[in-house]
């Protein structure tokens, strides 16, 4: 079971991510939807703390630091937005197999197929709004989840791009 001190570290955890929420297309009995990448994670994240598998935890760290550094290198070289959205299905689809140990390829939806109000746009809000508090120091700089809900998912990533380039 989730404690509320679990779930804070998730959630530190997921505010950490140098990827947004993306649209991840999911299987439910013989249907196709669309969950979260975050939601994603966060479920493997869990898994991987009840299990308290040292070893494994540790290789994955090594993994998924390899990963970040990569992302990193790269991130400077993106010219739009549509290299920025690939550039992050690829760091997550690279992170989501370091906690499974596999190489199976993650499907995404593109980011125009994400309305304004679809969970992976409040997701992404809700990522925004906490990144403000994280890295803007003065309040009034700040725009919290009402702000961000009104934009377009694109926009949204355009303007995550842009605080990343900048």
């Amino acid at each position: 079971m989730a404690t509320p001190e679990l779930m804070g570290r998730v959630a530190l955890y997921m505010t950490s991510l140098p990827c947004p929420p993306l649209p991840v297309v999911v299987t439910r009995r013989e249907e196709d939807g669309v969950g979260n990448s975050h939601d994603l994670i966060a479920r493997l994240l869990l898994n991987a703390m009840a299990a308290d598998d040292q070893p494994a935890n540790e290789r994955r760290k090594v993994v998924q630091w390899a990963i970040t550094k990569e992302w990193v290198e790269r991130l400077p070289k993106t010219q739009s937005a549509e290299e920025f959205y690939a550039l992050c299905c690829d760091f997550t689809c690279k992170w989501v197999n370091a906690f499974t140990g596999s190489s199976s390829g993650i499907s995404f939806r593109s980011a125009s197929s994400v309305g304004v109000g679809d969970p992976c746009h409040t997701a992404l809000a809700h990522f925004m709004a906490a990144q403000d508090i994280q890295h803007l120091q003065q309040p009034a700089l700040r725009k919290d989840f009402d702000h961000y809900s009104g934009c377009t998912y694109e926009a949204l990533l355009t303007t995550y791009m842009q605080r990343l380039l900048n």
